[in-house]
């Protein structure tokens, strides 16, 4: 073997490596998501499945129920190599193999991408209703997701416009190669960081607020720690993600991105669970200044399902 076939074949085999890494951390992120959907399953009967049909509702069933989808899609692409079974050499066709694992990519890809965005929706209303769904708060997020989403679509058009891509060393182990993405993917996740700055601010004034004035009851204190601590996580999250699709191989880009999107999930879910236990306690007349343990608290609630309003 000469030096310049020796080289391909080290190219060869770092790819595959860096693919079958992505693909190991991927999985674990559903894992997460479906064992978080275990724990809280008993919560999410009572608030969300015997309440009536929202918007709210479906944001919720959408996120929480998409790694169902996931898992199968993600091992079976995992089995797959990318490129295998691609095109025939010299022809340009596909075969039936090719166009059911392009396709079930497509979904998988799609599918982290609407979770994403449901993820940012939740969180947001999730901070609306701590603040007691005040007018101007419920304008002012509406507003900043207008901004934001409308710079995240336009910079991930420019970043579709201008990524370069190289053909595949070896069609039947690897797809295309991304060369080139520049920066817009790592500003795009930038904004989204910043959202949760503004998010996890909130929470904590709103919590300084109630502690001056006394209002904070033991039951809203653990409901704004719990807060706190979730948006303090996917701000953590997101700043991981910025600092390794800036800082490392561009081929590892992706290699956080289901494990990101799948806790941000969950603590976006826990988020309302929790938001809802506590609209139920009041709409029931529950001393919100005891403090009973969660379960003696579900036990009161166990036969009375009064409808939220969100």
């Amino acid at each position: 073997m000469d030096q310049a076939a020796g080289a391909v074949v080290d190219e060869i085999a770092l790819f595959i490596v860096r693919d079958r890494q992505i693909n190991s951390a991927s999985l674990p992120g559903i894992v997460i998501a479906l064992f978080d959907w275990l724990l809280n399953l008993d919560l999410e009967l009572r608030f969300v499945w015997k309440q009536r049909w929202n918007m709210m509702k479906v944001l919720y069933l959408v996120n929480r129920y998409i790694p169902f989808f996931n898992l199968p899609i993600l091992l079976y692409c995992g089995q797959l190599r990318p490129g295998r079974s691609a095109s025939r050499p010299n022809t340009g066709s596909w075969d039936l193999q090719s166009v059911v694992h392009y396709g079930l990519s497509a979904v998988r890809y799609s599918c982290v991408y609407l979770r994403n965005r449901n993820n940012e929706v939740i969180s947001a209303i999730g901070v609306w209703v701590l603040w007691g769904k005040g007018t101007r708060l419920g304008y002012f997020l509406f507003g900043a997701f207008s901004i934001l989403w409308t710079a995240v679509f336009i910079l991930e058009g420019f970043f579709l416009v201008n990524a370069s891509h190289s053909q595949s060393p070896a069609p039947a182990l690897l797809g295309c190669l991304l060369l080139n993405k520049g920066p817009y993917l790592v500003i795009c996740f930038g904004l989204f960081m910043l959202l949760e700055v503004v998010l996890l601010m909130l929470v904590l004034r709103k919590a300084f607020v109630s502690y001056i004035k006394s209002e904070t009851s033991p039951y809203k204190k653990v409901l704004y720690r719990d807060c706190a601590i979730y948006y303090l996580g996917m701000f953590s999250l997101a700043l991981l993600n910025v600092i390794i699709m800036a800082g490392f191989p561009v081929s590892y880009d992706p290699i956080l991105l289901l494990i990101v999107e799948s806790v941000h999930s969950v603590m976006s879910c826990r988020i309302i669970l929790q938001l809802r236990e506590e609209d139920q306690r009041n709409l029931l007349g529950l001393d919100t200044s005891s403090r009973l343990s969660t379960w003696q608290v579900r036990d009161e609630m166990a036969d009375e399902y009064p409808d939220l309003d969100w």
